[in-house]
C-alpha cells in the first residue's frame, strides 16, 4: 500500500478568510487612526496655542534641523519648481528630481493658498491616515482572528520599546546614548507620524507595495503586481534607500511560495524580478546624482550610524518574544505574510550594522513587519487563552508596548508649553526674517548663526552659508568661520569672499560675539527693530 504525501498549496500559507463585517471593522480601524492622529497632533497644537508676540513657536517639535530643511524644500514647490536644491550651503549645484515629498506639498500650497507649515502639518496628517489605511488592508488579508488583527493595529501604530523603563532603572550601556524611544524616530510607525510627513509616505508605500503583491500571490492579477511596483517607483524620489526594504520583504514572499511549492515559479518569480526592474531607472538616475561632486559630498557628511545592539533589544522590546514566537509559528506553518515579514526584520537588522554611512535609516517603520510577526505569535498564542483571559492580557500588552509613543505626544504637549529656547524664536527675529523674505532675491545668500540660518531657509527658501549638519557642506569650517566672523576675528572682507549678500545680526549671534558692531559703519543697514539687525552686503 502507499501512501501519499499531500503538499501544501499556495492558499495554506495564508490566514483564512476574512468573516463578518467589513465595513464595521473599518469604521473600527478608522476611528483608532483618527484617535493616533490626534495623540501625534497635540503639541504642535499647544505649541502654536502658547506661542506669544515675543516668543513665536518654530514648528518642530523634535528635529528642529531637519523640519527647517523640509520647509525649505516646500518653499522650492510653492515658487513652482520641481527640481531640488540644497538651500544650506553656498556651493552651486545642479538642482535635482530628489526628496520630492516636500517639493509636491509646496505646490500643493502654492495651488491651495495654504501657508506652509499648515501645509507640512496637513501632509503629516495625510500621509499619516493612508499609512494606517495600508496597514490595515495588509492585516485584513493575512490575519485571520478579529480581535488579534485589532490588537496588531494598535501595536504597530502606538507599539515601542522599553525606553521608559531604562531611564527608571537608569541602565544606559553608554551615557551619551540615551534610549531609542526617544530619538530613533525611523524606527517606530508612531513617532514617524508624529514628526516626519515623508516617513508616514514611505511607510504607507512600504505597507501597501507588500499588501497588493500578497493580495497578488494568493489570487494573480497583472493590475495587483503593477500596483505593487507602483507603490516601490513612489518610494524612489522620496527616499530611495527605503525601498530595499520593500524588495527584502516581497523577496520573502517569493521564498515563501517556493517553500510551499517546493519547485520554481517561473510566473511569481518574475512578477518580483518586473517590480525589481520597475525601479531601475529611478534608481539609476539617483546614483547619478549622488555621484555629482557636491552631491557626493553631502551623502559623504550623511552619517546616521546604528547605536549598540542592546539600545535595539530595549528599544522594541516587548516585540521581540512575541515576534520569535510568530517566526516560528509562520515558518512552521509556511505562512507567506509571517514569512515576508520575517526576512524584512532579518534583513533590516543585517543592514543595520552593515558598513555604509545609513546604517540606522533601514530601521525605517520598523515596527510593522514586527509588529505583524508579534500579531502571528499573538494568533498563535490566543487559542490557549480563555476569551476574557486572552482580552485582558492583549489589552496590557498593548499598554505596555504604548507607554514611549504617549510620553512623545503628552510629555512633548507639556514641554513646549515651558517655552523651550530650541523651539522657540525671538518674535522680532522673526518679523526681520519676514523683512528679508520680501527684499532678498530668490538666489540670495544670507549668512548668519546657525539657528537664524534654519529659520531663514525655512521661512523665506533663501540660502543660508550655515543651517545645518548635513546639508551645510564642509559644515565644521563653515561654522568656526561664522563663529570667527561674529567674535570679530575674520574681516569684513570675508562675507564678499564667502558670496553672501545678507547679514542677520539678531540674539543668536549676539552669543558668537560683537564683531559686527565694528563693521556697522561699513555694511549697509537695511532692517533694525530691537536687537535684530539686517545687513545688505556690497560688493
Amino acid at each position: 500500500m502507499s501512501t501519499r504525501v499531500n503538499q501544501p498549496s499556495i492558499s495554506e500559507g495564508w490566514a483564512s478568510p476574512v468573516h463578518g463585517s467589513v465595513k464595521r471593522e473599518w469604521v473600527w480601524a478608522l476611528a483608532w487612526m483618527a484617535v493616533v492622529l490626534s495623540l501625534t497632533t497635540i503639541p504642535y497644537i499647544v505649541g502654536y496655542a502658547v506661542e506669544t508676540s515675543e516668543e513665536k513657536f518654530f514648528g518642530a517639535v523634535f528635529n528642529r534641523q531637519d523640519y527647517a530643511v523640509h520647509l525649505a524644500t516646500m518653499q522650492l514647490g510653492a515658487r513652482g519648481e520641481w527640481a531640488y536644491r540644497m538651500t544650506f550651503t553656498s556651493e552651486a549645484h545642479e538642482a535635482a528630481y530628489v526628496k520630492l515629498a516636500y517639493i509636491f506639498l509646496g505646490q500643493v500650497a502654492r495651488l491651495m493658498g495654504m501657508d506652509l507649515p499648515v501645509m507640512y502639518q496637513v501632509g503629516r496628517l495625510v500621509f499619516g491616515l493612508a499609512a494606517g489605511v495600508a496597514i490595515y488592508a495588509l492585516l485584513l488579508i493575512n490575519i485571520s482572528e478579529l480581535k488579534v488583527r485589532r490588537w496588531a493595529l494598535l501595536i504597530i501604530l502606538l507599539g515601542s520599546g522599553l525606553g521608559w523603563l531604562q531611564w527608571l532603572g537608569g541602565w544606559l550601556p553608554q551615557k551619551d546614548i540615551s534610549p531609542i524611544d526617544f530619538w530613533l524616530i525611523d524606527g517606530y510607525v508612531f513617532f514617524s507620524l508624529l514628526t516626519l510627513p515623508h516617513f508616514a509616505a514611505v511607510i504607507a508605500l512600504l505597507a501597501g507595495m507588500l499588501a497588493f503583491f500578497l493580495h497578488y500571490l494568493r489570487k494573480p492579477n497583472v493590475w495587483k503586481a503593477v500596483a505593487a511596483g507602483l507603490c516601490s517607483v513612489l518610494i524612489l524620489p522620496i527616499q530611495p534607500h527605503s525601498v530595499l526594504l520593500g524588495d527584502l520583504a516581497l523577496a520573502g514572499a517569493v521564498s515563501g511560495v517556493l517553500w510551499q511549492r517546493r519547485k520554481w515559479v517561473w510566473s511569481i518569480v518574475l512578477a518580483w524580478m518586473g517590480i525589481c526592474a520597475l525601479q531601475l531607472p529611478l534608481f539609476l538616475y539617483n546614483l547619478l546624482v549622488f555621484r555629482q561632486p557636491v552631491w557626493h559630498e553631502f551623502m559623504a557628511q550623511n552619517v546616521t550610524l546604528s547605536p549598540p545592539w542592546v539600545y535595539i533589544l530595549w528599544g522594541f522590546g516587548l516585540f521581540w518574544p512575541l515576534a520569535l514566537i510568530g517566526a516560528w509559528d509562520a515558518l512552521r506553518r509556511r505562512d507567506i505574510a509571517g514569512i515576508s515579514a520575517l526576512v524584512w526584520v532579518v534583513g533590516g537588522l543585517v543592514l543595520l550594522y552593515f558598513p555604509w554611512n545609513l546604517q540606522r535609516r533601514m530601521l525605517l517603520g520598523f515596527t510593522l513587519p514586527l509588529g505583524l510577526l508579534a500579531a502571528l505569535g499573538l494568533q498563535a498564542l490566543y487559542p490557549r487563552w480563555s476569551v476574557k483571559g486572552g482580552n485582558m492580557m492583549s489589552w496590557l500588552l498593548v499598554g505596555l508596548m504604548s507607554i514611549s509613543s504617549l510620553y512623545l505626544s503628552l510629555g512633548s504637549g507639556y514641554f513646549v508649553t515651558l517655552h523651550p529656547d530650541e523651539l522657540y524664536d525671538p518674535g522680532p527675529l522673526v518679523q526681520g526674517v519676514d523683512w528679508l523674505a520680501e527684499q532678498a532675491k530668490d538666489d540670495d545668500l544670507v549668512c548668519a548663526a546657525e539657528a537664524t540660518g534654519q529659520l531663514v531657509a525655512a521661512r523665506t527658501g533663501l540660502k543660508v552659508y550655515l543651517g545645518h549638519p548635513i546639508e551645510t557642506l564642509d559644515v565644521e569650517r563653515k561654522a568656526a568661520e561664522v563663529k570667527q566672523f561674529f567674535s570679530g576675528v575674520l574681516p569684513i572682507t570675508w562675507l564678499q569672499t564667502a558670496g553672501c549678500d545678507w547679514l542677520v545680526y539678531g540674539p543668536y549671534e549676539k552669543v558668537l560675539g560683537d564683531g559686527v558692531v565694528g563693521y556697522s559703519q561699513v555694511l549697509k543697514l537695511r532692517y533694525r527693530r530691537e536687537q535684530v539687525q539686517v545687513f545688505e552686503v556690497g560688493p
